[in-house]
């Protein structure tokens, strides 16, 4: 048996409180990146230390963006909402949900800080979505 998910069939959603109804899947999404989490280190090497290499100590953790593009549909409710969350700058919570056959979810706190439109000559109208990760993420299967 292979081992790996298809990304395809991965949906976002999202809710006004972590344990509340989520919405239906953002329509026409395409490829999704992210939460993109890193780990700072602070450098505390000193006149003491004990050879010629550098001496760190973990900091805090920036939790990242998620990016993805829709299929831009003026029309469509979901994608209206984009702007005003951009605009209202209001903290949601997200989930994605991958394809696997258990439903796995990944869920943070984020806040739209981009809305990007491209009306390429040569193809689809595109919206780049992005969100900022204000807090915790809770990975599949994490302690």
């Amino acid at each position: 048996m292979p081992a790996g998910i298809l990304g395809k069939g991965t949906t976002i959603t999202w809710c006004a409180t972590v344990d509340g109804t989520y919405s239906s899947a953002i329509s026409n999404v395409g490829s999704i990146s992210g939460p993109t989490a890193s780990s700072e280190f602070i450098d505390v090497t000193n006149q003491g230390s004990a050879s010629k290499y550098r001496e760190f100590i973990a900091g805090v953790i920036d939790p990242g963006e998620l990016t993805f593009p829709v299929n831009y549909d003026p029309s469509a409710a979901d994608h209206q909402l984009f702007h005003s969350y951009l605009e209202s700058q209001v903290v949601y919570f997200w989930k994605l949900t991958f394809s696997d056959s258990a439903s796995t979810t990944c869920i943070f706190p984020g806040v739209v800080t981009g809305c990007e439109v491209s009306a390429p000559v040569d193809g689809a109208i595109t919206m780049n979505v992005t969100i900022k990760v204000t807090g915790d993420i809770d990975w599949p299967g994490a302690a």
